[in-house]
């Protein structure tokens, strides 16, 4: 009797624990399925929000682009950038074989020549259009990153639309002017990190820094937010952690890759021309000199 009363006991409380880890696991399963819902309908919400805005800017790029034709065949001052005719130019070089570097002044990576590769085959439109189309991209990632950070969608509106309805960014990219790739990267860098995905985070770095150096400047706060996890055991161990180290030779690796390539396509005309110019040129008229402020004759 005693035997079956104990056994009967330990039944019941099995039973009970077993319903326990039951209710828990459906309530884990319950608010990882209305996370997911959660995030799906932020992202359905903003697209509604944006629609009409995306739409708008999109037209805009596109008038500007046919009036840019119009005023670059009617008036002495060219509605397109000077430095599109170069990338074009480059991208001719490039098609036929040769050096973009034998292009009179295209100091930038053979990276946006051969990009532009469209502009010999298709029509001197394409960069216009990638460039315009990137800068729209640029605006979807930092829908993203403010989505991901559970913006406000009054606020992520408003940032957004900044953006994509910026009359200095729509005159920028279809002029021709190659900065929209550079934020691009920039901005897929900083998705990455705050999606805490170091590697991607430092290969897009590489690329950002291959492409223009100037991102190279986010580096160092981009890889002490790999640091939030300070443990204060030693300096070390908090600043040299794995993710920070992941980022840091993924953007090394990235980098190098890309410039190593180039380097022996087109030899040390490329690290001159792309980058070591841009260290020592003291052109007072452009502010990319480091001797700008300096030197500018006020």
């Amino acid at each position: 009797v005693k035997v079956a009363s104990i056994s009967s006991r330990t039944t019941s409380i099995l039973r009970v624990r077993a319903g326990g880890h039951h209710d828990d696991e459906v309530t884990a399963r319950a608010s990882s399925s209305s996370d997911k819902g959660g995030i799906r309908r932020r992202t359905a919400m903003a697209d509604r929000i944006h629609t009409p805005q995306w739409l708008l800017a999109g037209a805009a790029r596109m008038l500007l682009i046919v009036y840019g034709m119009w005023q670059d065949e009617s008036m002495a001052v060219k509605y397109t950038d000077a430095d599109y005719q170069v990338f074009s130019d480059a991208a001719r070089m490039m098609a036929m074989g040769d050096s973009p570097f034998e292009r009179a002044t295209y100091r930038y990576s053979p990276s946006i020549a051969m990009l532009l590769l469209p502009n010999v085959w298709v029509g001197k439109l394409w960069g216009k259009l990638l460039f315009a189309s990137t800068d729209l991209l640029v605006g979807c990632l930092l829908a993203r990153i403010l989505m991901a950070q559970k913006t406000d969608k009054q606020q992520l509106a408003f940032l957004v639309n900044l953006w994509i309805l910026n009359p200095i960014v729509v005159n920028v990219s279809t002029r021709g002017n190659a900065e929209a790739l550079v934020s691009l990267v920039v901005m897929a860098t900083i998705l990455a990190v705050v999606q805490d995905r170091p590697v991607l985070a430092g290969l897009f770095l590489g690329l950002a820094v291959h492409v223009k150096v100037y991102p190279i400047i986010y580096s160092l706060p981009l890889y002490l937010s790999f640091c939030r996890e300070i443990r204060r055991v030693s300096f070390f161990s908090d600043f040299f952690n794995k993710r920070s180290l992941q980022f840091a030779f993924s953007a090394i690796l990235s980098f190098s890759v890309l410039t190593g390539a180039f380097f022996v396509m087109y030899g040390h005309r490329f690290l001159h021309e792309a980058y070591i110019y841009h260290v020592f040129r003291v052109d007072h008229r452009h502010n990319f000199s480091l001797y700008f402020y300096q030197r500018y004759p006020w």
